[in-house]
């Protein structure tokens, strides 16, 4: 328990230390400029108030002008007379404006029956009209009246002149002047006895806390017109008073005296008391800053505060959460510095000043042990990449973009919400105004009836939300029920019609999976009658074989047999593998420029001797021209045979067989006719399923693998191959794009 609490109390004095530390070094950043000056009145702020009385002295005791001595120079100038002439527009203009002034109150007044005022409405409007009418004659008569208003404003700008008059006579207490005009030897000074003969001006200078010459070598000659008090005055008045500004030469100073009744001694004394403090403060803070850092890296400090069970709750928090808090942490942080610096502000004692150093000290100290504990935890998130992507996809902001994007996922649906809740948030507002100011019930009873309509079609949003909940809740539980009734144009239609789709397409997949149940049964028989067939062939002539009266004519006539069984089952598993491959698109194309023509004349090459043993009569058509695709020439050559034999096998014999390679609308179309010698059936889509024959006995040879395989190649082509069936008529089409 007690290293526990020693612990503490040691991680409280590093936090401690580091607090003032960092305080004294923002207070050299912050407030250095201003310490770093040798006396008070060298700083900004004396500097400042200074300039000030400066320009007081200029205006109120330098410059002797009187409104009259002003007025005197008021010139008018002919683009002067010309502005104002046309300022409102040209005569025709200013007239019709007049008019149009006055016609309401004269119809007004006519109405009314009252003849004195409509009178004098006419009177006002006829001398208005003669003035503008005498501004577009006479020159002299448009200059009187600008002369007469820059007369106004010379009497306004004095008036505020002499309102301003007694800052400038609480300043004289402060400062001493003696300033004479190097023009005229006029002599301007507020000091007792300098205008006596003998006065001692130099044992007068050495009297003073403060003094700037003029001349000097910064400053030059003191100039009435550089110091005038003009911010905020007309300017052509400015120019009128500063026309014949002058310089002047002396000097400007500070008693000893004087400034203890006015303050400026006292800041004087004030500023080295304070300047002592901040060098003080700075230079402790920068040497408890030094043994902060030591101590922090000779120990492992952090380590001494039990910190599981804090980082158990603080990383539940958002990262953008914590990283907001950080920063929220941060600014604290400087306003406890910024405390302890602007404290000198408020110095009364050294004991005053310490003891809010102090207090100041506890609240930073605690500051900135959270923002240590904070950025040990930030820091270890932010080290491990997967961590740091794991925790930014919980973040608010994250959360807040997935959502919106939802929101907005339909467009539609993402505005209306967005205007309702907008609308919502508005009319909670103007209520609210209501109990404020009851003038806003007017506004508050126009946006509910303006609202009343969007209430009734949220109330039937809401209906037909629940209606097609309901159905969805249904379909889930496999019931059979009707189609949701589509009504209207909202984003509910949308998705009812959706619905009732997907009920459709439930159906439709049942029925195809229904079907595909029947057609793996029928696979896995019809894999198993081919392959048994001819593997009890090969197994029950080995056994024959193993017998003991076997002549050597029977040997060769049961290996025989073996033979062509076991070519025919290796036949049938090739077949078999190839379809597979083909249907998992796992095989490759070794694509060519291939002339179909050709290749048509190559299958029915290799098939010649069948074709010319059967009955079949063949009719063969080309292109006339050479048809090129760029297809791999092996496989489709496979289909090609494929189809070829089938045709063989399955024709009824003595029919004609239509076979004719042709361009339609930049396709290349390869098409095949016979009549079927079996009856096919009417669903012709079941002659592209694996081990599907066209005789259903079963009796022919073959895999039943051929137009699987044939389609598989056509389609990886990016083709299409289609079976039409019109009663024993079986053709077979084939389409490829055209190089």
């Amino acid at each position: 328990m007690d290293i526990k609490w020693r612990n503490k109390f040691v991680v409280l004095a590093w936090l401690l230390l580091l607090a003032y530390g960092f305080s004294g070094l923002m207070a050299l950043f912050s407030d250095g400029n201003h310490y770093l000056q040798k006396n008070y009145y060298e700083t900004g702020e004396f500097q400042d108030r200074y300039q000030h009385f400066t320009g007081l002295l200029s205006s109120y005791e330098i410059n002797d002008k009187t409104p009259y001595d002003v007025k005197q120079k008021i010139e008018v100038s002919k683009e002067e007379i010309e502005e104002y002439r046309y300022r409102y527009g040209d005569l025709n203009d200013q007239i019709s404006s007049i008019k149009s002034q006055y016609e309401g109150d004269i119809a007004r007044a006519k109405e009314e029956g009252n003849i004195e005022a409509e009178q004098l409405y006419i009177s006002e409007r006829d001398k208005k009209i003669k003035d503008i009418t005498e501004n577009f004659k006479n020159d002299q008569y448009v200059e009187d009246k600008i002369i007469k208003e820059k007369q106004q404003r010379v009497e306004e700008f004095f008036k505020e002149l002499e309102s301003q008059r007694s800052e400038f006579e609480t300043y004289q207490s402060s400062f001493v002047y003696y300033l004479r005009d190097t023009k005229t030897n006029d002599l301007y000074t507020n000091i007792k006895g300098a205008k006596v003969v003998g006065w001692d001006e130099e044992n007068y200078k050495k009297k003073l806390a403060y003094m700037r010459n003029y001349p000097s070598r910064n400053e030059g000659y003191f100039s009435s017109v550089d110091h005038f008090l003009m911010s905020g005055y007309d300017d052509e008045i400015q120019s009128l008073l500063i026309s014949e500004g002058g310089t002047f030469k002396g000097f400007i100073g500070v008693p000893e005296q004087s400034s203890i009744k006015d303050g400026f001694l006292l800041e004087a004394k004030d500023f080295s008391t304070k300047r002592f403090l901040f060098f003080g403060f700075v230079l402790s803070g920068v040497a408890a800053l030094i043994i902060s850092i030591v101590f922090y890296r000779k120990s492992r400090i952090l380590q001494a505060v039990w910190l599981d069970e804090v980082k158990s709750y603080y990383v539940r928090i958002p990262l953008d959460i914590r990283l907001i808090t950080l920063i929220i942490n941060g600014c604290f942080i400087l306003i406890a510095i910024f405390n302890n610096i602007s404290s000198l502000i408020w110095y009364h004692s050294y004991i005053n000043w310490m003891e809010n150093v102090f207090y100041n000290m506890l609240l930073l100290a605690f500051l900135m042990g959270s923002a240590v504990i904070q950025l040990k935890f930030l820091f270890a998130t932010i080290q491990s990449e997967e961590m740091l992507k794991n925790e930014w996809k919980d973040t608010l902001l994250v959360k807040s973009v997935r959502l919106i994007k939802g929101i907005f996922l339909n467009r539609k649906v993402g505005t209306q919400f967005t205007i309702l809740f907008l609308f919502v948030f508005g009319l909670g507002g103007v209520a609210t105004s209501v109990f404020v100011e009851p003038v806003f019930i007017l506004l508050f009873l126009v946006c509910l009836a303006a609202g009343t309509p969007i209430w009734v079609v949220l109330f039937r949003r809401a209906r037909d939300f629940n209606r097609i909940l309901h159905y969805a809740h249904e379909l889930a539980a496999g019931k059979e029920v009707p189609d949701l009734e589509v009504k209207g144009k909202s984003f509910l239609k949308v998705l009812a019609t959706d619905l009732n789709h997907l009920k459709h397409g439930v159906r439709t997949s049942r029925k195809e999976r229904a079907k595909s149940e029947r057609l793996k049964t029928e696979l896995i028989t019809n894999v198993s009658h081919d392959l048994r067939t001819p593997l009890t062939s090969i197994i029950t002539y080995t056994e024959l074989l193993k017998g003991p009266h076997v002549t050597d004519e029977e040997k060769q006539q049961y290996i025989s047999i073996i033979d062509s069984k076991s070519k025919r089952l290796k036949h049938l598993i090739d077949d078999l593998f190839e379809a597979s491959k083909m249907a998992s698109g796992s095989i490759e194309l070794n694509k060519q420029r291939v002339n179909l023509n050709q290749l048509l004349e190559q299958a029915l090459a290799e098939h010649d001797v069948a074709l010319k043993e059967s009955t079949l009569q063949m009719r063969v058509s080309y292109s006339p021209e050479p048809l090129y695709c760029y297809v791999d020439g092996q496989k489709l050559w496979r289909v090609f045979d494929n189809l070829i034999g089938n045709i063989l096998k399955y024709s009824l014999e003595n029919t004609r067989v239509y076979i004719s390679v042709k361009e339609f609308e930049g396709l290349a179309v390869i098409t095949f006719k016979n009549v079927t010698k079996f009856e096919l059936g009417e669903n012709i889509d079941e002659l592209f399923e694996r081990f599907k024959r066209g005789d259903t006995s079963r009796h022919t040879e073959g895999s039943g693998l051929g137009l699987a395989i044939a389609k598989s190649i056509v389609d990886l082509h990016d083709g299409e191959l289609e079976i039409e069936l019109d009663g024993d008529l079986f053709k077979v089409t084939i389409q490829l794009k055209k190089e």
